[in-house]
């Protein structure tokens, strides 16, 4: 049975969403938790319960809460699993050896760890870049010549990282490469990709080890196909876990196949159900329908990031004289679009007296127009061949050049001329170069202006 077909015909689902209003929503968590029969010595037995928190210290925080609704209703508790969301394949008694494609029927692989992983695509990645210099129009031409060491584990990382992005959207490399030339832009760019993450798996394979994505998708895969028991667990409970990705709704909607009791806890009021589905993620239409307010007149300028420290303390002092006494720093949450700024904020808050906690979650600097602005302002501060070339590597300034101009691939000729010239200033007068490849680069130069 493919995927598709498995989504229409499961006729199991997680059970609807459980609102626990926006007033102690762990207390109310913890009573609901607690809400059943005790077992024959009295105690109320969680043992079977996953529960699924945004982070560890949200889990911790959840079972102080069980603890001490628990000494009130003057009962004794079996504690639950805890776990997150990245985590629960493995809370779900994933084995550690999972059946996978990349094996006969009747062996199993490893996981490999990230290092392995890393070693096998850096591998992958020279071997396809020798093999394709050879053919400079192949969908390999973009990966870097004569690379040393560290280029080759930089270029590793970074398609490591995004096969993960790519797999945790349940989508593959060709996917990607359609979307890729609906919209114009280089298609055999992602099967390139898709080569070297396949030659890396190969090689995997070769030592009887996989990638840590294949065991999940394997493991979904045996519980959509076989419905088998889930670990010998009988509950799954999602509190405040609204940032699902495709992956994890699918994971979770096999789990409710196989005879789990599915229920999300969405820390909301009851008025906002309808802004969640089955699985208890946000609706796309609902960012939609009620895009976030920029506050423009609270939002204040400063050069670096200990002014920065320094303002954001200063207007939690003012919060506190408003307030009249001590903030809880339960109460307040300070998000950083660049966590590099983490560690100062916190420097400077706890010089002042403040219980800082410094979480890490998903950057938004991390984000494909994020990144596209901040290679645009490093060549405007900095216009040389260095800035240019990454520039035209930018997926968005890719796009924007192909249906602009006739230009085919644009970083591809870059890359040829300026090998051997990094980094360089960028004039009006191009020297060296044939007047063919100037008016080429001038228009290139002009289009990302």
């Amino acid at each position: 049975m493919s995927r598709e077909e498995h989504r229409q015909t499961s006729d199991a689902s997680p059970a609807s969403p459980v609102m626990l209003g926006v007033i102690d929503p762990l207390a109310e968590a913890a009573a609901r938790l607690l809400d059943r029969e005790p077992d024959p010595l009295g105690e109320i037995d969680l043992s079977t319960v996953v529960v699924v928190t945004p982070g560890r210290r949200a889990g911790r925080q959840l079972l102080v809460a069980l603890d001490d609704a628990a000494a009130e209703m003057g009962r004794r508790f079996v504690a639950p699993t805890f776990t997150t969301l990245a985590a629960l394949d493995e809370s779900l008694a994933i084995p550690a050896a999972a059946p996978s494609a990349l094996a006969t029927a009747s062996a199993t692989v490893a996981v490999a760890d990230d290092a392995t992983v890393l070693a096998a695509i850096g591998r992958a990645i020279v071997d396809a870049a020798t093999a394709e210099h050879a053919v400079p129009e192949g969908p390999l031409r973009w990966l870097p010549r004569h690379a040393d060491p560290l280029e080759v584990h930089a270029l590793a990382r970074r398609l490591f990282d995004a096969d993960r992005t790519v797999r945790a959207g349940d989508r593959t490399w060709t996917d990607v490469a359609a979307a890729a030339e609906r919209r114009g832009g280089d298609g055999e760019r992602y099967r390139g990709i898709a080569a070297v993450m396949a030659e890396a798996d190969r090689l995997l394979a070769a030592h009887g080890l996989q990638r840590r994505d294949h065991a999940i998708e394997a493991f979904i895969r045996m519980l959509e196909t076989s419905h088998a028991s889930a670990g010998g667990h009988r509950e799954l409970v999602l509190v405040g876990v609204v940032d699902l990705g495709p992956r994890d709704a699918r994971l979770l909607r096999a789990a409710a196949a196989c005879g789990l009791d599915v229920r999300p806890f969405i820390i909301a009021a009851d008025d906002r159900a309808s802004a969640f589905d089955e699985v208890g993620a946000v609706r796309p239409d609902v960012w939609m329908d009620a895009p976030p307010i920029v506050p423009v007149d609270g939002i204040r300028v400063e050069a670096r990031p200990t002014d920065v420290a320094l303002s954001l303390a200063d207007w939690l002092a003012d919060r506190q004289t408003e307030a009249g006494g001590a903030l809880d720093p339960e109460d307040i949450a300070i998000v950083l679009a660049d966590e590099s700024m983490g560690e100062v904020v916190r420097r400077e808050l706890q010089a002042c007296g403040a219980a800082v906690h410094l979480g890490k979650g998903r950057s938004p600097i991390s984000d494909g127009p994020a990144r596209t602005l901040e290679r645009l302002a490093d060549w405007h501060e900095h216009p040389d061949s260095l800035t240019f070339g990454g520039l035209l590597a930018d997926p968005a300034i890719e796009v924007a050049l192909r249906a602009s101009s006739d230009i085919d691939d644009a970083l591809a000729d870059w890359t040829g001329w300026a090998a051997d010239q990094m980094p360089r200033p960028i004039e009006s007068e191009w020297m060296s170069v044939p007047e063919d490849a100037r008016n080429r680069l001038d228009r290139e130069a002009s289009g990302c202006r």
